[in-house]
């Protein structure tokens, strides 16, 4: 038994304590016997509420600046304002991809704060998921160009059934199964979504050929700011948060999220929501 307790100190202050309780035998002290020990991790809570503290303001500083920035950026590399020298529009354009990329950070963060603190307000609907799938494709089809990728979407029966769901969330978690499944692809391959039936759920999945999730990182991979530590994963970019976001969202719908990847042969990364059960006449 692991359990975390507010107490009252005897000098008049709050304090907190970890509860460790655990089970054991010894014939030589007589049988069974518990054990028990308290951790004061008040320094700890103190120093996790700073941080969570600190990251939401920097958080929310961030963005409305950077909004700003990365409108100033794109209207100039858009060349309507004047004709810039070629030199020049290149270094706009690196620019205003990291802008892209630093409000894709800021955003990741703060929906993972408001899930984490149950703020995040779920605004459900009655959805085709075949029809939530081609808005998804649309979506990432410039980011597939980039990679040179090509996304292939296998209509079937389950195409058409029903969940309920907010489809903005469900377009978020499908664009970061998406655009994990076209970063680990090689040049000129292709990422495969099907849909299927599993008895009262509809099970959405995202199939690449890259290679694979490595064995000694699969039990972390829905953690927060996970990625896996190597040289050809890291250069891919992204926040280490998606996956995290995606399970939160999945799962507070009440569906659920996982993958499969034999090492060196692809992944397979999916989702299952509730199938909307038709309306009595």
């Amino acid at each position: 038994y692991t359990a975390e307790h507010r107490v009252l100190h005897a000098k008049g202050e709050d304090r907190w304590g970890l509860l460790n309780v655990s089970w054991s035998f010894d014939k030589n002290k007589g049988g069974n016997f518990f054990i028990a020990q308290v951790i004061d991790i008040t320094d700890q809570k103190r120093l996790s509420r700073v941080k969570d503290e600190f990251v939401s303001t920097v958080s929310h500083e961030l963005r409305t600046p950077l909004t700003s920035i990365k409108g100033a950026l794109g209207l100039l590399s858009s060349g309507k304002i004047a004709n810039l020298p070629d030199k020049a529009l290149s270094l706009l354009k690196i620019a205003n991809a990291n802008s892209d990329r630093l409000i894709l950070l800021i955003n990741d963060i703060l929906d993972i704060e408001k899930l984490l603190a149950n703020k995040m307000h779920f605004q459900k609907e009655t959805l085709t998921i075949g029809a939530l799938i081609d808005e998804s494709i649309v979506s990432s089809q410039g980011y597939a160009q980039q990679y040179q990728v090509q996304i292939a979407f296998e209509k079937n029966a389950a195409s058409q059934l029903m969940v309920i769901a907010d489809e903005n969330r469900l377009i978020q978690v499908m664009s970061n199964l998406l655009s994990n499944a076209i970063k680990y692809s090689p040049a000129k391959g292709n990422v495969l979504i099907s849909t299927s039936r599993n008895g009262s759920m509809v099970r959405v999945s995202v199939i690449d050929h890259g290679k694979g999730v490595p064995v000694s990182f699969q039990s972390q991979i829905f953690s927060h700011f996970s990625q896996a530590d190597s040289s050809n994963t890291r250069d891919k970019g992204g926040t280490g948060l998606g996956l995290a976001i995606s399970k939160e969202i999945i799962e507070r719908q009440g569906g659920i999220i996982g993958f499969s990847s034999p090492e060196g042969q692809g992944a397979t990364f999916y989702f299952e929501l509730p199938i909307a059960q038709p309306r009595m006449a």
